[in-house]
């Protein structure tokens, strides 16, 4: 396994992003499903309405095989810095939804200036702000142990 590779398990292809020795980084890019980050509009990830989705709701419909080498962090957003680091282009950025349309998709990164934004992906691949009170996708990305 290689940063690139692609792993597709429950209908859903998972990018590679990072290999260490004993763990791996991925990114789901497809099948994408819209949440709500924060019902109160708050940007702060931690305890947020995405970050309890992807903990319980999400993590149900992972299946077993893929669920079982998960690492106890569990799914998680990724972050502006992240990003920029797996994800440098724009184009490699981008994520589709159910019916493979290309989808907005949130980080975990706040916005400047205000507790309210958040930081998230267009469908072009670029860097944006979205109110934390709107509905965009869920691209989660989650350490496997190996």
């Amino acid at each position: 396994m290689k940063p690139g590779d692609e792993i597709t398990t429950g209908g859903c292809m998972w990018r590679v992003l990072d290999v260490q020795e004993d763990r791996v980084l991925i990114w789901k890019h497809t099948g994408v499903e819209g949440h709500v980050f924060n019902d109160n509009n708050s940007n702060v990830y931690e305890g947020s309405d995405i970050q309890k989705y992807l903990q319980a709701e999400f993590r149900e419909t992972v299946p077993e095989e893929l669920l079982s080498l998960v690492d106890d962090k569990g799914f998680f957003l990724l972050t502006l810095e992240q990003i920029r680091k797996y994800l440098p282009k724009g184009i490699d950025r981008i994520a589709e939804d159910a019916d493979g349309y290309t989808t907005w998709w949130w980080t975990s990164t706040p916005g400047v200036g205000g507790g309210y934004d958040v930081r998230g992906v267009i469908t072009s691949g670029t860097v944006s702000y979205i109110y934390a009170s709107y509905s965009f996708g869920v691209a989660p990305a989650c350490w496997l142990t190996i």
